[in-house]
C-alpha cells in the first residue's frame, strides 16, 4: 500500500476557479483507492495563498508519492508547487500529468521526427528538470 497525495493547482487565469472541476485527477484517486492505496486530494482552486495552504495541508504528513495535474495555464502555479514540495516533502517523488504534459509529449515527438518547431523538446527538458515522473495520457493506468 502506498500513501499518495494528489494536488489540483489553482487556475489563476479563470474569473471563477471552481467552474471546471478536475474529474481526471479524481478518477486517478478513485482507481488508486480501489487498489488499496491511501489517497489524499488537495484542491488549491480558489485559494489565494495556495503555497502556504499546501504546506499547512501537508502538515508534516509523509507520502510515498506526490501527484499534480495541470493544464498549460496552470504551469506557473505548478512550478511553485513543485518547488515547495521539494522543500517540505523531502525525497518524495513528484509526478505530473494532465493535458499540459500530454500535449507537450506530443509536441516533443513531432520535433523529434522533424515536423515540429523545436518548442516541444525545449518544454520537455524544462519539465524533466522540474518533475521526477511525467505521465502522458490516462493517468489512472500509469499510476497503477
Amino acid at each position: 500500500m502506498m500513501r499518495v497525495c494528489l494536488i489540483i493547482p489553482p487556475s489563476l487565469f479563470l474569473a471563477d476557479e471552481r467552474v471546471f472541476p478536475n474529474i481526471g485527477l479524481l478518477r486517478v484517486a478513485a482507481v488508486l483507492e480501489q487498489a488499496g492505496h491511501e489517497v489524499t486530494v488537495i484542491d488549491l482552486n480558489g485559494v489565494g495563498n495556495y503555497l502556504e495552504c499546501l504546506e499547512q495541508a501537508l502538515g508534516g504528513l509523509r507520502f510515498d508519492l506526490m501527484g499534480i495535474t495541470a493544464t498549460s495555464p496552470q504551469m506557473i502555479a505548478v512550478r511553485g508547487i513543485a518547488e515547495r514540495l521539494r522543500e517540505v516533502a523531502l525525497g518524495c517523488p513528484i509526478v505530473l500529468g494532465g493535458p499540459h504534459v500530454t500535449a507537450t509529449v506530443s509536441s516533443e515527438k513531432l520535433d523529434l521526427i522533424g515536423k515540429g518547431s523545436g518548442r516541444g523538446v525545449k518544454q520537455m527538458c524544462e519539465l524533466r528538470e522540474l518533475i521526477d515522473i511525467l505521465v502522458a495520457g490516462d493517468g489512472e493506468l500509469a499510476m497503477m
